[in-house]
């Protein structure tokens, strides 16, 4: 039960334990807070290197190396699930542990997993106060570096988190990013870039999770809830797709998770999302529910506009009504009563997502890394990325 295993953490792939510090409510009562960093065993020492710069810790700061075995432990994977897995471990983390402030994220080099979804993942796994930075030496997926962070924030902790907060944290990202494939391929949205998808992806997962955590709602409510959510996002998804988010959402609502300890956490990534929509605004404006309700207004103030116009327009000038007055025509202007007579009466702005008009995600600017070495890499909206999960690979799906 997350109610029992609150975690304050501060990610960073690489861990400081000295002089351990005793922070408040966890699994057994108490739990060190510090700090940790998290390194793929692909990296070379020279990318490592770079990586602890960037992060911004000691040279020496100790830290855990995340290969097959780490992912099979930490996510839940059968003993032989990554028997033929040939992509790499890249992904890496600073992690630390804190007392409060909510679970931060932020991340560079990461093409898929958005911080959001780090964050809605990391409050599902029981960790409820943290400081995680994830980043790469080129761009990755970053579907690994959920392993990486769980194993630095038990490391740190001296103890583990439970095994069905894990599973079900991972099946979170799993599953937010096949609703990211879905409204990417759906050709009724203009959204044409994975990180937009992503975006929009991660900000309804989060509405729905947000509210079942609240409410602790039936089977039936939990159906209703993503078919409001997704409405309010102008985003259909297939039958399939909400089936999978629903049973998602049954098994969170079975973690018996305690709102009063996450809602500040819950709005932020609310507050984050809304910021990164904006970028995927224009996108949203021209597929969804947005454009219709904005082109409605348009086209009345167009109208109103052109009515103003003719009005004045027709008003004959005094001088030429004395002298051609038997050849001018009256123009009568529509009475007020009949103009809103013309307009449509029926919009329901109350489902316009408010989250859509207020919205930007603020990216990192670039940081020096080392060249990636040579490595098998896939293109992802125009971006060479490492090939954490070979794409080819049946294994991928068991990490992805």
């Amino acid at each position: 039960m997350i109610k029992k295993s609150i975690l304050t953490l501060g990610l960073a792939i690489g861990l400081s334990l000295s002089t351990p510090v005793l922070a408040k409510t966890s699994f057994s009562g108490e739990y060190r807070q510090g700090e940790i960093l998290s390194f793929g065993t692909s990296l070379t020492k020279s990318e490592e290197a770079a990586l602890r710069e960037y992060f911004g810790v000691p040279a020496d700061m100790e830290a855990i190396y995340v290969d097959n075995a780490t992912a099979i432990e930490q996510l839940g994977l059968a003993p032989d699930a990554l028997d033929d897995y040939t992509g790499g471990w890249y992904s890496s983390a600073y992690v630390k542990l804190t007392d409060q402030g909510g679970v931060q994220v932020s991340s560079k080099n990461v093409s898929l997993v958005t911080n959001e979804m780090f964050a809605n993942a990391l409050i599902t796994s029981g960790i409820l106060n943290c400081e995680v930075n994830v980043s790469a030496p080129f761009m990755v997926t970053g579907e690994s570096a959920l392993a990486g962070i769980l194993a630095g924030a038990e490391e740190i902790m001296g103890e583990s988190l439970s095994e069905e907060n894990k599973v079900i944290a991972k099946e979170e990202i799993d599953t937010t990013l096949e609703v990211a494939d879905e409204i990417l391929n759906d050709e009724s949205n203009n959204i044409d870039s994975k990180s937009d998808s992503s975006t929009v992806a991660s900000g309804i997962m989060n509405d729905i999770k947000e509210q079942v955590i609240k409410d602790s709602p039936n089977s039936v409510q939990i159906g209703q809830i993503i078919t409001n959510v997704t409405n309010n996002y102008g985003v259909e998804l297939s039958d399939e797709t909400k089936a999978r988010v629903a049973s998602l959402m049954e098994n969170v609502n079975d973690l018996d998770i305690d709102y009063s300890e996450i809602k500040d956490t819950m709005k932020n990534i609310g507050n984050s999302i809304a910021d990164s929509l904006k970028e995927a605004g224009v996108h949203l404006k021209e597929s969804g529910l947005l454009e219709s309700i904005g082109n409605w207004f348009l086209d009345l103030f167009a109208s109103f506009g052109e009515w103003i116009k003719q009005l004045f327009v027709s008003i004959p000038d005094s001088n030429q009504a004395e002298t051609d007055n038997n050849e001018l025509e009256s123009t009568v202007a529509p009475t007020v009563e009949e103009e809103q007579d013309s307009l449509p009466t029926n919009i329901d702005s109350s489902s316009l997502d408010e989250s859509l008009l207020e919205s930007t995600q603020d990216t990192e600017e670039s940081v020096e890394l080392p060249e990636a070495k040579d490595t098998e890499q896939t293109q992802v909206d125009g971006v060479l990325q490492a090939d954490e999960l070979n794409p080819n690979d049946e294994t991928q799906e068991a990490l992805n």
